[in-house]
């Protein structure tokens, strides 16, 4: 398998990557500095990915390719932090209102 195939090639590096959309307020600042993967870890994931596809026929090899789960997470969100590192519209209503609500 390639290293362009594994996605792995140059992902982190690229000008699209540093600038695609996140909730950060300086999302470029925080994609950007992003360590690139250099030639030892491509060539790694590559020799992995060739082991699996060869030993198992597909990829992935051992569990399905979808696979979701369902699940339910709750905590109480730091909004002092998330207005601080990240822009508008990062947390709900809801989150804003917890303290009225429960505290």
């Amino acid at each position: 398998m390639a290293p362009a195939a594994t996605g792995l090639s140059g992902f982190n590096r690229s000008p699209t990557y540093a600038k695609s959309g996140a909730p950060y307020k300086k999302t470029e600042m925080v994609r950007s500095s992003a360590a690139a993967f250099g030639p030892d870890a491509i060539e790694c994931v590559t020799v992995m990915a060739d082991y699996i596809y060869e030993t198992v026929g597909r990829f992935p090899g051992t569990v399905p390719a979808i696979f979701t789960l369902m699940y339910l997470q709750a905590h109480k969100l730091d909004t002092g932090f998330s207005d601080t590192h990240f822009a508008p519209g990062a947390y709900l209503r809801t989150h804003a209102e917890y303290a009225r609500n429960w505290e």
